[in-house]
């Protein structure tokens, strides 16, 4: 069985200074994923669709620099890329639901309710179509 050591509050004290004083780590060396990779390049990717390019040939970019995406995964994650209150406020910003105006229903669609409501309450005081028989000693 496992013996639970004590840790000294001057130890957590100073592991906490220590970590509070760890410098930030960046990414210099190394690889990415495709969808940072888009991340990074969004304004770049951006410039070049307000100058006319399309998804379709702005992949043509990514596969010359031997990075293969497809123009539906480009496109989702250049979407993925924007904002969260872009989302919200396109939520809020729904068009509000048409007033409907109640019908005035005829003479004949009241009498025909009226039939359907008596059909309802005709029907429940019938019996089923089995009985109930009583239990047997065995």
């Amino acid at each position: 069985m496992a013996t639970r050591t004590a840790i000294e509050i001057k130890t957590v004290e100073a592991l906490r200074a220590k970590m509070n004083a760890a410098p930030e780590v960046t990414k210099v060396a190394g690889s990415i994923n495709k969808q940072e990779a888009i991340r990074l390049l969004k304004n770049e990717i951006e410039e070049l669709q307000k100058k006319g390019y399309s998804i379709e040939s702005i992949t043509n970019f990514f596969s010359d620099a031997g990075v293969e995406i497809s123009a539906p995964t480009l496109k989702s994650y250049l979407h993925r890329t924007k904002p969260v209150v872009a989302k919200i406020a396109r939520k809020t910003d729904a068009p509000k639901a048409k007033k409907v105006t109640p019908k005035i229903a005829s003479k004949d669609t009241i009498k025909e309710a009226k039939k359907d409501d008596e059909k309802k309450q005709d029907t429940s005081n019938k019996k089923g179509s089995f009985e109930v028989s009583p239990d047997s000693d065995i």
